[in-house]
């Protein structure tokens, strides 16, 4: 069955399929008329035989009964089915990897948008906000001069209040000198290791001074999160001119910096098993850091907490502030990096106008919807512009 399936679909062979298959196949029609000739001229050498008599016996052809046909059709037939139902396998095979890439694409569509952060802020919901994939820690919702309403799984370690900051009066955390933050990650482990290997951290932060300082640490503030030998002091840090990187990576002359008179979305995505480290400073990458120091379950996964703004053996006296940290538990791809970042900045605007007297909210929200301000400053210039022009549409 094997041998005649494998030649063609019909269940049986001609005597001249089969005679095809042994001849060989170099032999061309000039060969076959040569052997013809040499094979007359040989008959040429024998001698005549006699007719033959009509006592001869008559050749018939003779045909030999097929054995085992029914059990040929029986074993056919099974094999026939079983090429279709393989057929039928692949094609479902097929249709459901189709069917996972159409999800995947949906899906990456859908956790393109980042509206959920408004929205679980809007609605009071938990906070942080986790979703399969993501865990919002939101620090603006705190009481003014106050530690209550920080998020939960959160510990401030050194002195911290939920302040209005500066002009714009924003709602945020506010770190003193050397404070940082320890924060539970929710997410266990990846990408076949015993730890976080592949993740995204994004902070919108504002520092009162730009100078060198570890913002990201994955060890060694307690005894539940110990060192391992070599570790960095941080995993992540802000250089004095502003770049954001690790291991000497802080971006090229051309690559955007962080200033002390804006707030800042800044984004990490950590890839131990490519051994890759992408910093993003509001959705514009800044640089890449390829090393082998990140590596899987080593020094750059999350082993259940992260310190925010702490670096091991390092004293900082300058404040900063934090609005939100998100962890993901998976790779932002950069148009997924700008759309988080665009999100932040959206929500600080929202929390900008909010803070202006409530006669301002309407203009100052047409304003933004024609044309999105790109930073507090800006929104504060308007409504200074705002009553100014009504100061003096008064004094008329």
């Amino acid at each position: 069955l094997f041998f005649v399936r494998s030649i063609g679909h019909e269940p049986h062979l001609t005597y001249s399929e089969f005679i095809e298959l042994l001849a060989a196949p170099h032999e061309s029609e000039a060969d076959l008329r040569a052997l013809g000739g040499s094979a007359a001229s040989d008959s040429e050498l024998l001698p005549v035989l006699a007719p033959p008599t009509a006592a001869a016996v008559q050749q018939q052809r003779a045909r030999v009964p097929p054995k085992g046909e029914e059990e040929l059709r029986t074993l056919l037939s099974a094999e026939i089915a079983k090429e279709r139902e393989l057929e039928t396998e692949l094609e479902e095979a097929e249709a459901a990897h189709a069917e996972r890439a159409r999800l995947y694409l949906e899906q990456q569509m859908v956790e393109t948008d980042f509206g959920w952060m408004r929205q679980s802020k809007a609605s009071g919901a938990m906070n942080p906000r986790t979703t399969r994939t993501s865990c919002f820690y939101d620090f603006t919702r705190g009481v003014v001069g106050t530690q209550q309403g920080a998020p939960l799984w959160m510990e401030g370690r050194g002195k911290w209040l939920c302040v209005r900051q500066g002009s714009a009066r924003v709602p945020c955390y506010k770190g003193f000198g050397p404070t940082f933050v320890v924060l539970r990650v929710p997410f266990r482990k990846n990408s076949g290791g015993m730890h976080l290997n592949q993740y995204t951290v994004t902070m919108m932060c504002k520092f009162s001074y730009i100078r060198h300082r570890g913002l990201l640490c994955t060890a060694g503030w307690d005894q539940w999160n110990a060192v391992q030998e070599g570790d960095d002091e941080a995993q992540l840090y802000v250089d004095d001119s502003g770049g954001v990187g690790t291991h000497g990576a802080f971006g090229d002359a051309a690559a955007p910096r962080c200033k002390c008179t804006a707030w800042h979305a800044i984004t990490c995505v950590v890839d131990t098993v490519g051994g890759v480290l992408r910093t993003y400073l509001d959705g514009t990458e800044i640089s890449e850091t390829k090393s082998p120091k990140v590596c899987k379950d080593g020094q750059h996964a999350l082993k259940g907490r992260v310190a925010i703004f702490y670096a091991r053996n390092k004293s900082y006296h300058d404040d900063y502030y934090l609005r939100s940290v998100t962890l993901h538990n998976r790779l932002l791809e950069p148009e997924q990096v700008r759309a988080e970042a665009a999100m932040l900045n959206e929500m600080l605007m929202e929390d900008a106008i909010a803070s202006t007297p409530q006669h301002l909210h309407p203009p100052l929200a047409e304003h933004h919807a024609s044309s999105p301000f790109l930073s507090t400053r800006e929104l504060l210039h308007i409504a200074r512009g705002l009553k100014r022009s009504a100061a003096e549409h008064a004094a008329r």
